[in-house]
């Protein structure tokens, strides 16, 4: 009876084991926070794997090995890093390709997400590069469709977020102004109006003194989202909504981006306001998803 029940047990040891070592291999080819170097490529002394990946990422249904390399200095450890870039290591060919993730090529905690954007059923690259401010971080999205680089959008441009005019009005009242729809919202901002009559903003009745413009912020956070569980990714931002200085956050965009072809496209915008009757979560649905055109 013991014996009908260990050989099978072995037999399946035996079967599982080879390809857990395959994958462990594959994990331990390249080491993320370790230094890299190939005598096929020609790197800078202190080039270190930032993150790493393996998928097929050129549409030839082999696994290539993707790397996100950084130049640090001789402190290891810290999380900042230059001369950020993507190396690829083609899974059919062997052969080393590099490209760029964009003209801001530096900052902290660089990762990688891998997923399709574009609806070609091949993963694309989505690259986050924190700049170490209020201000957020870059993004980069990238098809590498034959080993060709085809950006998905323009880097620096995309990572500025939204740009809206706000302008502070009479009764404590803040209006924000989409360009890119045209359309408004007004939020009440009256929760902070000692704030305001101190800063010389308002007078003690609600009167706006002297024109005062609201300051552009970037986005402060953009992640891939399957909205509607077709395998072809969105994008997901936040966007702060700020007053006359840094400190005075008067909203949020959230905004819901999907690729439509040639470009990213703005499907849905939330505004979120924040004062006393309010609460975080309530936004105001500005666009709903399908509305805007260009």
């Amino acid at each position: 009876m013991k014996k009908n029940i260990i050989i099978p047990a072995i037999f399946l040891a035996l079967f599982i084991l080879p390809f857990n070592n395959i994958k462990a291999a594959e994990e331990e080819k390249f080491k993320i926070d370790t230094e890299f170097s190939t005598n096929k490529l020609k790197l800078r002394e202190n080039t270190f794997i930032l993150d790493y990946k393996y998928e097929d990422v050129t549409g030839d249904n082999i696994k290539d090995d993707i790397l996100l390399l950084g130049h640090k200095n001789s402190n290891t450890q810290n999380t900042w890093s230059d001369d950020i870039y993507i190396i690829l290591q083609d899974g059919k060919s062997n052969r080393y390709s590099k490209f760029s993730i964009g003209k801001i090529n530096y900052g902290y905690n660089s990762k990688m997400f891998l997923g399709d954007f574009n609806g070609d059923k091949v993963d694309d690259i989505f690259v986050k590069v924190c700049n170490g401010k209020e201000t957020g971080a870059y993004y980069s999205l990238i098809s590498l469709i034959k080993n060709k680089a085809l950006y998905l959008f323009e880097q620096k441009k995309f990572s500025l977020g939204i740009p809206f005019d706000i302008n502070y009005v009479d009764d404590f009242k803040v209006n924000i102004f989409c360009k890119d729809i045209n359309k408004s919202y007004t939020t009440d901002v009256s929760n902070k109006k000692n704030i305001y009559i101190n800063s010389e903003v308002y007078n003690s009745i609600g009167e706006v003194l002297k024109e005062t413009k609201g300051i552009q912020s970037s986005l402060e956070e953009l992640h891939p989202i399957d909205i509607d569980k077709d395998g072809v990714y969105e994008l997901k931002g936040v966007q702060k909504l700020r007053g006359f200085c840094y400190a005075d956050v008067v909203g949020y965009a959230k905004s819901i981006w999907k690729y439509d072809g040639s470009k990213m496209k703005l499907i849905k915008l939330d505004i979120t306001s924040i004062n006393k009757s309010e609460n975080i979560k309530n936004a105001q649905n500005v666009l709903p998803v399908g509305i805007f055109k260009n």
